[in-house]
């Protein structure tokens, strides 16, 4: 007989198992850029529901805020670079290549969107007081991070996608010592930002994913054995250096970010999926750096040939009329105009969520074998796992 799940929790998961995906994304647009005052709400940025955050969380959110209202300005450069890094999805270009399968267009930034997540994660734990779990994650962003870029600029030099569909077929990349090698520009700009992400990434091994000295554990600066700590809710400072090498590793392989265009008055409705930035987009890069290390990327930018001939491209595109923007607008897909800035932010917020649902390969689920949960629960089973893996290891070695 069949027992019916009380939880409620329960339900709702068994009746999802068969449910598609859903993803939600937000596109906040400011009509003068300049004038931004505020960056994105940190929840917004991570994409994280108020009503998902427990009250522990939102009571260490309130004191990081009290913080900043007492003159701690870091609190409001960490929330710029998260405004930032969402934004940075708005250049991914799709670039028409032939492929095993087309869908490949959209899931090369996969790295970027699971790197969302595991940021979101990371923040939310050291809100909820479990630091280790919090700097533990951060390895593993930057590690998707740097993939994504590594694969960004393999594909570009082979003129195919066929680096990112090995990856997906044997779950293999290179060793971590070429993906930093080959995830920027080997030129002297980029020098001292490789070594700076080769460090972060040193660093986290060994304070958090290996075991580490007593004077690291949170319990040294905490009356009890979890929870929060004066020290502890400062977690997030981490979190903005973490985030500031990943920006950088971006800013550096997309030099567009810094030279926003009129997409709207340019293209109307039918501009270039990526490849150029609005200027809301390059605000929040600005934003994201100091004065003297935003001039500095800049400069770099315009030494790239790519920054160039697009921009070059661009202004030779006539500026569009009112009139002509609104002939643009889909309204058999996308409903009454709504206005000219409203149609903007509508279709960017489109493009971002096709992004993100398609940058995640098909579900394949599977209920694993009765056999095998009974295998891998025992002694017996796992002498068999290692016979087996002797023969294959002996059998490879022959060969």
């Amino acid at each position: 007989m069949q027992v019916l799940p009380q939880s409620e929790l329960l339900k709702r998961l068994l009746s999802e198992i068969d449910e598609p995906r859903r993803f939600e994304v937000i596109y906040e647009l400011a009509r003068r850029p300049e004038s931004l005052s505020q960056p994105c709400d940190i929840l917004v940025a991570l994409g994280v529901p108020k009503d998902a955050v427990s009250d522990r969380a939102t009571e260490a959110l309130d004191a990081i805020k009290e913080l900043a209202r007492n003159g701690d300005s870091s609190w409001v450069d960490f929330r710029w670079k998260l405004t930032a890094f969402v934004h940075v999805q708005d250049i991914f270009d799709m670039t028409v290549r032939e492929a095993a399968d087309p869908r490949v267009w959209f899931q090369q930034y996969y790295f970027y969107y699971e790197s969302q997540r595991i940021l979101a994660e990371s923040v939310l734990s050291g809100l909820n007081g479990l630091y280790i779990a919090s700097n533990a994650l951060l390895r593993p962003f930057l590690e998707f991070t740097l993939l994504q870029n590594y694969y960004y600029r393999s594909s570009r030099k082979a003129e195919t996608y066929s680096p990112i569909e090995e990856y997906f077929s044997n779950g293999k990349h290179p060793s971590w010592n070429t993906v930093l090698k080959k995830a920027v520009p080997d030129d002297p700009f980029c020098r001292p930002i490789r070594f700076r992400l080769q460090a972060h990434l040193a660093g986290l091994s060994e304070s958090s994913l290996h075991p580490y000295h007593p004077d690291c554990s949170p319990v040294q600066h905490r009356r009890s054995e979890h929870g929060h700590s004066l020290e502890g809710i400062f977690f997030w400072q981490m979190t903005r250096f973490i985030l500031d090498a990943a920006l950088w590793a971006y800013y550096v392989n997309f030099p567009l970010l810094f030279h926003p265009v009129d997409v709207l008055r340019k293209f109307g409705y039918n501009g270039p999926v990526g490849l150029v930035v609005d200027k809301p987009c390059g605000e929040t890069v600005k934003r994201s750096l100091s004065v003297e290390d935003y001039q500095a990327v800049q400069e770099y930018s315009f030494r790239q040939g790519v920054t160039t001939s697009v921009l070059q491209w661009i202004d030779s595109q006539p500026d569009l009329s009112d009139e002509q923007i609104q002939s643009t607008w889909n309204e058999k897909d996308d409903g009454p105009f709504p206005g000219l800035w409203e149609g903007y932010g509508l279709q960017m917020a489109k493009v971002r969520v096709l992004r993100a649902a398609m940058a995640f390969r098909p579900s394949k689920r599977r209920d694993p074998p009765e056999e095998l949960l009974r295998d891998i629960e025992t002694l017996a089973g796992w002498k068999r796992f290692s016979r087996n893996a002797r023969a294959q290891q002996s059998g490879s070695s022959i060969r």
